[in-house]
């Protein structure tokens, strides 16, 4: 089974692949290579959301509920700072993904419109 660590670093290596801008093949590679990493950010989101959402049961149902609210809730928050911070990078990834396919196609789009006017000339 691939643990949470090896699928985030087979998003981020995806992400942080260098391209050169100038070249089309490797930047439509590196695009279809983010477009094919959706399913498994969105995979690794939800799995940390539920790990998560678990977390914070399993925190609540230990500790003493006549305790301050806000006392509760730093507890709760201390025992599951490893979930919370692996749902937080499970999210960021996600955006680092929709944000490299949106400026990748920009850049297409950009390099499209510059072999256009340089046929017109």
């Amino acid at each position: 089974m691939i643990t949470f660590k090896e699928k985030a670093k087979a998003i981020r290596d995806v992400i942080d692949m260098e391209v050169d801008p100038e070249n089309i093949d490797e930047l439509q590679g590196k695009l279809m290579r983010l477009v094919n990493m959706v399913g498994l950010s969105a995979e690794l989101k939800a799995h940390a959301k539920r790990d998560l959402l678990n977390a914070q049961s399993v925190a609540l149902s230990g500790l003493d509920q006549k305790l301050a609210p806000t006392i509760l809730r730093m507890h709760i928050d201390g025992l599951i700072a490893d979930q919370e911070s692996q749902f937080v990078y499970a999210d960021r990834l996600n955006a680092g993904i929709t944000h490299a396919i949106d400026s990748i196609r920009t850049i297409i789009s950009l390099r499209k419109s510059e072999m256009e006017q340089s046929l017109r000339q």
